[in-house]
């Protein structure tokens, strides 16, 4: 009997010391001091190291100082939104007044186009700042500048062998760039400039600090919600941004935290990441993110609440359509084989195809491409697995594309509709080599193998000392093995998720939950052994405090006899 959804990696060896010592050690062997990387201190390289910074600078100073009309123009995802909302609040802070746009997801599409740089020209702005986008918005940054509108690129997306020519393109990915962090995020960019454009007006230290302390929420949003390693520059910048996360006065955000269930004082990395996002997320996938960013910088606590219902109440919708076009997505998907699963409907949201997309990953363990056929144009997402690269692998077929940019593991395109047979047959091409071998279950690398009567709240309270969580510092992964099932039952408002009682006897078990796992109620046999993978979690009941395993897979035990 299969019960496993993954192909299971175990420790060689458990080398010694506390679990901490262990994981990070197994993970990035002696490279990592333990007390440097549980706690560092806040410091950050010279901004000045990124491309293009101080002729970036230089540009915005001029236009603090001759009052010029500047346009911020963002994303419509949490990164873009919150990196909009930063550099707004930079220039509020330094006294001009400039206009913002979140370009919306249905009728811009991603990116600057050139049909809002025509209005943008004709409404005489001298600067605009593109921020989580424009690196690859060659035509309309060129109609901008000959229509003599200047324009900085403050952008953290995969570079293509051509850039902007404008007044400065700041991104760590460029070839030219000699900043130690090359995976910042859009908003972590903009941190960067900010610090910079602070040094060179000249705003005394404690001003300076004040400012970029109160930021670091915003940026510790982006740079979670954007899925950037967390570690490095990205883990200081998203540690302590938690920490003024917790303490935030905006009201928009409290509101938002109130309505997801989360404790604000006790924010972690995973209640940004499935509480916060998502929803501030729904705003554009389901509307218009300007609803998002209007959230983030709006004072009065009325408004703001207003607000925060609203994206809410967006959030529900995006779930019940995610799980409508799932379903409908692994249908289509079954026949496909071992091939790169490309499927696209004129019945699909635009807003959630990359969620589909991303769902389809993981349960397929195969590059996917999700499209909304809209009139003879396709809009998609792509995701890869590990060792695809799927931004690169549109560069290859951008003969067929109309625009595309994005990451390694995500990215997104568009193109006629005549294209879309070619398209996909071009991407499959290109990518069956890079995973033919690959087996159809994801590896899973577990971090440590643990008994019964370790799992206990000390070590909850150590294994989370590794906070925040997220990329290249994934929550660890715990093994224990030949635990029986005491008790099992159905929990939740649709009974999809079940919860076990695992362990030795009645006296001496363990409380775990397996979410959207209903079916194993009838599958597994309460007599049999079984071994676990699973994160430590902390249940909070009455008062009382315990500990529970959420669990990642479940195999039969060689123990059982």
């Amino acid at each position: 009997m299969d019960l496993a959804r993954y192909n299971w990696v175990l420790p060689a060896k458990q080398s010694g010391g506390g679990l901490l010592a262990r994981v990070i050690n197994n993970r990035h062997g002696g490279s990592f001091d333990l007390q440097d990387y549980i706690q560092p201190d806040f410091a950050l390289a010279d901004p000045f190291l990124m491309p293009d910074m101080r002729r970036g600078v230089k540009r915005v100073t001029q236009a603090i100082k001759k009052r010029e009309k500047v346009l911020i123009y963002g994303d419509y995802d949490v990164d873009g939104v919150t990196s909009t909302a930063l550099l707004g609040e930079f220039f509020d802070f330094a006294g001009l007044e400039v206009d913002t746009h979140i370009p919306n997801r249905f009728k811009d599409g991603y990116g600057l186009n050139l049909r809002f740089a025509k209005k943008v020209a004709e409404e005489e702005y001298d600067l605009v700042i593109t921020v989580d986008c424009g690196v690859r918005d060659i035509g309309p940054i060129k109609h901008l500048v000959e229509n003599g509108v200047d324009v900085v690129v403050c952008d953290h997306h995969e570079v293509g062998d051509k850039i902007p020519e404008c007044s400065a393109v700041i991104n760590p990915k460029r070839n030219s760039n000699r900043y130690p962090e090359r995976n910042l995020a859009g908003v972590g960019v903009v941190y960067t400039f900010c610090r910079a454009l602070m040094e060179d007006i000249g705003v005394e230290n404690g001003k300076k600090d004040w400012w970029l302390k109160w930021s670091l929420d915003l940026v510790a949003l982006g740079t979670i919600a954007d899925m950037m390693p967390l570690i490095g520059e990205n883990r200081i910048l998203a540690k302590y941004g938690l920490v003024v996360l917790s303490k935030s006065k905006r009201p928009g955000l409290k509101n938002l935290m109130r309505l997801a269930g989360i404790n604000q004082k006790g924010i972690t990395s995973r209640d940004v990441g499935f509480g916060i996002v998502p929803r501030l997320n729904a705003a554009g996938r389901m509307d218009d993110a300007s609803i998002a960013l209007n959230l983030l910088i709006e004072k009065e606590d009325l408004e703001a609440r207003i607000l925060a219902e609203n994206v809410d109440r967006k959030n529900s919708l995006r779930k019940n359509v995610t799980s409508e076009i799932l379903n409908e997505a692994i249908k289509m998907a079954e026949p496909i084989g071992r091939d790169v699963i490309a499927l696209a409907s004129e019945k699909w949201s635009e807003g959630v195809v990359g969620l589909v997309c991303g769902r389809l990953v993981e349960k397929y363990n195969r590059p996917c491409l999700v499209a909304k056929i809209d009139e003879n144009k396709i809009k998609g997402s792509a995701r890869g697995i590990e060792g695809v690269d799927m931004a690169g692998t549109l560069e290859k077929a951008s003969d067929l594309l109309e625009k595309y940019g994005g990451h390694k593991a995500a990215a997104g395109f568009t193109l006629n509709k005549k294209n879309w047979k070619k398209f996909t047959q071009r991407i499959n091409e290109l990518l069956v080599g890079q995973f033919k071998d690959k087996k159809a279950k994801k590896e899973i690398i577990i971090d440590s193998e643990l008994k019964l009567q370790e799992l206990n709240l000390g070590l909850f309270v150590e294994v989370n000392r590794m906070e925040p969580f997220g990329e290249r510092n994934e929550e660890p992964l715990l093994y224990s093995k030949s635990l029986k099932i005491i008790n099992k039952r159905l929990i939740g408002a649709d009974k999809r998720h079940v919860k076990f009682d695992l362990g030795n006897d009645r006296d001496n078990y363990v409380e775990a939950i397996f979410w959207n796992r209903a079916d194993l109620l009838e599958r597994v046999d309460g007599n049999k052994f079984f071994d676990w993978v699973y994160n430590i979690r902390k249940n909070n009941y009455q008062g009382r405090e315990s500990v529970c395993l959420h669990l990642v897979d479940i195999r039969v035990s060689k123990n059982n006899f």
